[in-house]
């Protein structure tokens, strides 16, 4: 059990049969499990409703007037079950040409009626809302890639652990679940290969390596920071694909939901997906290093086959492990990567005076 005391002395006790430890991973699938009563006697009272659950986070699909019905039980059973349901904190998404309607049916209720509201990080609603949605989204992201653009000059490690590990997977979320968003993405893909990685690199964008190249994987001799603008479609394709099972089993008519199916076919397309990947990634790497392109110079094309050079730029920046890196040894290594004369490099031996060739040691 845990006390709480407050600052007058007196202290209750949260006992351990009300709920779990705070950060226990359990918690979800334990809410998950207490909640399917409550799920269940709601879809047995609105047998017309379709019901939509993630943790605490409940939505229904239907009629109107059904739809009424299913959050009069909802607030009225669920006190039952502990669920303490909050109408004034509730959202009805509704289409233009049922808004009025809706607000006829739901006049008496403090649910706020909208034509489009965010969704478990996506959106639902109208085109041109789900359009403001992704255009406000895409804006604090160049916001947040402009702050990293910055922090590289002073903390260059850190800064690439950050965007790499949190900033670059957030966006890509996005793009698992609204389609066609590569045309918006075009900004910050701007910024990344303009601004972002010369940052990171320390070095002028002339001088980087090229953008089809940093996009491929580490083990490919890219960066993998991956074009934005031109994974959207495959992105939401991918999703689309491994939760098929799932969205057909949740549509009126549709299959049973088999857990042991949907792991099979997320399994299967994922593997597939990650094949098909791999082999256009090679194809681009081949024509890079051919001798028909010229966006590598030959010693790049000749460290483009080294194998586990870079394994280095995929950890964490942890002082645990004692791997963080000053700006100039991580730029430094960055340059030696792609054969690139580290901008910090003095023309010659302070020693014996013969010019620096580090990069012809490949």
């Amino acid at each position: 059990a845990l006390i709480l005391r407050n600052a007058h002395g007196s202290s209750d006790v949260l006992r351990s049969a009300e709920g779990v430890t705070q950060g226990d991973p359990l918690s979800m699938l334990m809410y998950g499990i207490a909640t399917l009563p409550l799920v269940e006697d709601l879809c047995a009272h609105c047998p017309n409703i379709q019901q939509f659950w993630y943790a605490d986070d409940g939505s229904a699909c239907g009629e109107l007037h059904k739809l009424r019905s299913f959050l009069e039980a909802a607030e009225t059973k669920g006190k039952a079950y502990g669920y303490h349901l909050s109408p004034g904190k509730c959202t009805l998404v509704v289409r233009t040409q049922c808004f009025e309607a809706a607000k006829t049916i739901f006049k008496d209720s403090p649910v706020r009626i909208v034509e489009g509201h965010r969704f478990l990080g996506s959106f639902i609603g109208s085109k041109d809302l789900t359009s403001d949605f992704v255009e406000d989204k895409v804006k604090k992201w160049r916001t947040a890639v402009d702050a990293h653009v910055w922090a590289a000059a002073k903390k260059t490690q850190p800064s690439w652990t950050t965007f790499t590990k949190s900033l670059l997977p957030e966006m890509t979320f996005l793009q698992r679940v609204l389609p066609e968003l590569g045309p918006a993405f075009a900004p910050i893909e701007e910024l990344i290969s303009n601004d972002l990685l010369p940052s990171i690199a320390g070095l002028p964008l002339a001088a980087c390596p090229p953008r089809r190249l940093t996009s491929l994987p580490i083990r490919h001799y890219g960066l993998g920071v991956r074009d934005l603008n031109a994974t959207a479609n495959e992105q939401f394709e991918a999703s689309e694909a491994q939760t098929a099972h799932l969205t057909a089993s949740l549509l009126p008519g549709g299959p049973a939901f088999v857990l042991a199916d949907h792991k099979a076919r997320v399994k299967d397309i994922r593997e597939a997906k990650r094949k098909e990947a791999e082999e256009s990634h090679l194809d681009e790497l081949n024509h890079l290093t051919s001798e028909e392109c010229d966006l590598l110079t030959p010693l790049q094309k000749r460290c483009a086959s080294k194998k586990g050079t870079g394994h280095w730029l995929a950890a964490f920046a942890t002082a645990a492990d004692d791997f963080i890196l000053s700006n100039e040894e991580f730029r430094t290594a960055l340059c030696i990567r792609y054969a690139i004369a580290p901008p910090t490099l003095p023309a010659t031996c302070d020693g014996c005076l013969a010019p620096f060739t580090v990069c012809l040691l490949y």
